[in-house]
C-alpha cells in the first residue's frame, strides 16, 4: 500500500485529536461505557447460542397457589365412639378405621390390627343385656352354641369365661372356622359392655391366643 500524503496525514491527525478530546469529555466517557457494555452483552449472547444454552439455569417453579378459605375436614365423634376409643389400647388405636360388618345393635364399632397379622373388631353396646344377646348371636352364627368345652384356647375349640385379676370378666370363645380357614377368638368385657373379635387367616389358634393374652384390650 502506498504511503499517505501529507494532507491525508494531516486530516488523520486532526480526526484523532477530535476523538481524544471527545473521549475525555463526560459525554464521551458515558458513550464509551455504553458501547462497551453493549459489546459484552452481544458476546455473551453469542456464546450462549453457540453453546446450546447448556449453562443457563432453569427458572424456579412457580409456587403453588393456595385458595383462601379452603375447606378443612373435621372428624366428629359421637359420645359412644369417644367412649369406645378410650377403651382401645393406645398402641393399637393408630391402626383403627371404620367398622366392617359391625355387630347388629352396637352403638359404636371399629376395625383395627395388631402387629399386622391379627385383625380386631370392637363393638360397644348400650347395655349388658344387649351385649349378652349379641354374644349368643355369634355362637349361633358359627354353630358353636352348646359346643363341647375344652380346657383352654390352646387346646382348640373352647367356650368358657376368662378372669382378670381373679375376677370373672366375661365370655371367651375360641375356634377355627374351617370354611374360611380362620382362627378366631371372641370375648366380652361385661364391665364395659364391649364385644370383641380377634382373628388371623392361617388357622394358628395357639399363636392367636398368645397375642390375645399379651393384651389387645379393651382396657378398663
Amino acid at each position: 500500500m502506498a504511503d499517505m500524503t501529507n494532507a491525508e496525514k494531516s486530516r488523520r491527525g486532526s480526526g484523532d485529536a477530535r476523538l481524544r478530546s471527545f473521549l475525555r469529555s463526560g459525554t464521551g466517557i458515558l458513550t464509551a461505557i455504553a458501547t462497551l457494555a453493549a459489546a459484552i452483552a452481544g458476546l455473551v449472547t453469542a456464546l450462549s447460542q453457540f453453546g446450546g444454552g447448556g449453562s443457563a439455569q432453569p427458572s424456579a417453579a412457580p409456587a403453588a397457589a393456595t385458595t383462601p378459605g379452603a375447606a378443612t375436614t373435621v372428624i366428629v365423634e359421637s359420645d359412644a365412639q369417644r367412649e369406645l376409643r378410650s377403651r382401645i389400647p393406645s398402641s393399637i388405636w393408630p391402626t383403627c378405621g371404620p367398622p366392617v360388618d359391625p355387630e347388629e345393635g352396637s352403638v359404636a364399632a371399629c376395625n383395627c390390627k395388631y402387629r399386622e397379622i391379627v385383625r380386631l373388631q370392637y363393638n360397644l353396646f348400650a347395655s349388658s343385656q344387649e351385649l349378652e344377646t349379641a354374644y349368643e348371636v355369634v355362637t349361633r352364627r358359627y354353630g358353636l352354641a352348646g359346643a363341647p368345652t375344652g380346657n383352654s384356647c390352646d387346646a382348640g375349640k373352647f367356650e368358657g369365661v376368662y378372669r382378670v385379676a381373679g375376677r370373672e370378666a366375661g365370655h371367651l370363645l375360641c375356634f377355627v372356622d374351617d370354611p374360611g380357614h380362620v382362627a378366631a377368638i371372641v370375648w366380652t368385657d361385661d364391665g364395659l359392655d364391649i364385644l370383641s373379635f380377634a382373628w388371623r387367616s392361617d388357622q394358628n389358634l395357639p399363636a392367636l391366643f398368645e397375642a390375645w393374652q399379651k393384651g389387645v384390650g379393651p382396657d378398663e
